[in-house]
Order: structure tokens, then sequence, then C-alpha cells
């Protein structure tokens, strides 16, 4: 099947006589035709990808092999004692430098298959519809999260609770240390460059390697949650469900616009309400009966 973009490859003039033989003289000699194939770079995203289900998963080795081993990295040097910067300044130095590599590394696996930004969800959008479905989808998260929680709670009750808001209390203090300054930049660029990854890479590759879309973004949802279990057990579950629901969003809208909105806002949101919900939480726990 051919993508409407694409010219069978019988139809591509590949080579052209330079002129006709005439009686008596050599063969014709060929030159090949300046013209550029349609190649997959012009596929919007997932949409089916001229490559082989063996590039797609050398593409999600290397990306993970590059983000685990600079992750490992950086808990080495913290464990080893050799560096010791304030706690504000790790956050923003581990976020800007891995995220800065996630591109880097992405942007690699594009060009090396001379695709652009487009078949991994960044193509053109409308603004009002990108914002309105982001808003949307900001608003699914703040509902899964009650869900998530609730569910959790009443399945291991006290205790459940405990751990919640031990786990959120750790969270939310260390968040807040991180300067303004640092805050929006940060959240920015954390919900752009993680929605590139996880959302418009790994479904994109995904996609070739298990077909369909279901399977896709299940998988790259659990590997979303897996990259925050700095965050906690707890983190890590509300990372996959949030991480299924902006998979469906960019199924569904053909772009992960949408999804770098929500993702952003719902980071921005978590950030500027650091100190009050760490005002709160520790109120919460000094009163919790014991």
């Amino acid at each position: 099947m051919t993508h409407p973009n694409e010219q069978p490859a019988a139809d591509l003039p590949l080579a052209r006589p330079v002129a006709s033989p005439a009686a008596g003289e050599e063969p014709v000699v060929w030159e090949p035709v300046n013209q550029p194939l349609v190649m997959a770079r012009e596929v919007p995203f997932l949409s089916p990808l001229l490559m082989s289900k063996r590039e797609a998963w050398i593409d999600l080795v290397l990306l993970l092999s590059i983000m685990i081993g600079a992750f490992g990295a950086v808990i080495v040097l913290l464990d080893s004692g050799g560096w010791q910067p304030p706690i504000e300044t790790q956050i923003a130095v581990q976020a800007f430098g891995f995220g800065a590599l996630a591109l880097a590394a992405t942007h690699w696996r594009l060009r090396a298959h001379g695709q652009n930004p487009a078949v991994i969800g960044l193509g053109r959008d409308r603004a009002l519809p990108a914002l309105g479905w982001g808003m949307l989808a900001l608003l699914g998260c703040y509902v899964m999260n009650v869900v998530l929680v609730t569910g959790y709670v009443a399945i291991r009750g006290g205790a459940g609770m405990d751990h919640l808001m031990t786990e959120k209390t750790e969270v939310m203090s260390l968040v807040a240390q991180t300067p303004t300054l640092v805050v929006f930049p940060l959240t920015l660029f954390v919900g752009l460059y993680e929605e590139i990854v996880f959302r418009g890479l790994f479904l994109s590759r995904l996609k070739v390697i298990l077909g369909g879309n279901a399977w896709p973004v299940v998988v790259s949802s659990l590997v979303f949650g897996f990259f925050h279990l700095g965050q906690g057990p707890i983190g890590a579950m509300q990372a996959t469900v949030i991480g299924a629901l902006f998979g469906v969003v960019a199924v569904y809208r053909r772009t992960i616009w949408s999804c770098i909105v929500a993702h952003a806002a719902l980071d921005a949101v978590a950030f500027f309400l650091a100190p009050l919900l760490q005002y709160y939480l520790s109120n919460f726990n000094q009163n919790m009966p014991q």
C-alpha cells in the first residue's frame, strides 16, 4: 500500500538517456536524474513508515541505553560524593542535561533515517485545537490521579495514606527548593522533551514493531512510568497513567502538541503550588494519628 504522498517505485524516473543512439553508435549512456525520492520523512505521525522492525528496535535500544546510562552515571556520581551541589542545582542540571541529551539522541535517529519532526508528531497544528485538547488532557490527568490515589488508599487503608503523604511531602519539599527563575523554563522544557521522546519517537517506533495503536500506547506509558521511579512507586504509577492518557490523545489527534501543552501545564501547576502543598502535607503528616 502506497502513502498518498509517495510515488510507486516503478513510476519514479531514476535515470534518463543522454541522447538517442544512432545507427552504428555506442549504446545509450544513462545518467541519474537529479530528483529526490519521496521517502518516509514526508509521512505524517503514526502513518506507516518506510523502515523495518529492526531499524525501529535499534532506535529504541540506542535511546534507552543513552538515557539509562546518563541516569545511572548521575546516581553513581551523587552516591560517590564526587558531585554534591545544592539540591535545586541538582534538579535543574539533571532536568536540562538529561533532556538535552534525550533530544540530541532523538534528532540523531531522525537524521539517520532522513525523517523530519512531523514523523514524531511535531508537524503543523492549529493553535486553538492544540490548546483546547491540551486543557482537556490536563483535566483528565487530575481526574485519573484522583481515581488512582483513591483506589490506592482504599486498597491499602491507613498504611496507604501514610505512604502517599510521606512520598508526596518528600517530592514537594525538593521541588519547593527550586528557584522560581528556574521553575518556568524547567516546566516548559521537561514537558517538551518528555513528550517528544516518549509520545513522539517511542510511539512511532513501537507502532512499526507492534502494529496497531493500543500496544504502542501501553508500552510507551510503562517506559514513561519506569523513568519516574525516582518520584516513588506512587509517582511512577501516576506517570504511567498520565502517559497512557497522553498516548491516547496523540493517537487520536495524530500530533503531540496537545500533549506538550498538557504536560507543561501539569508540571507548572505542580511546581508553582509546591510550597503550598508542602506546607499542607507537612501539617497533615504531623496531625496524623500515630
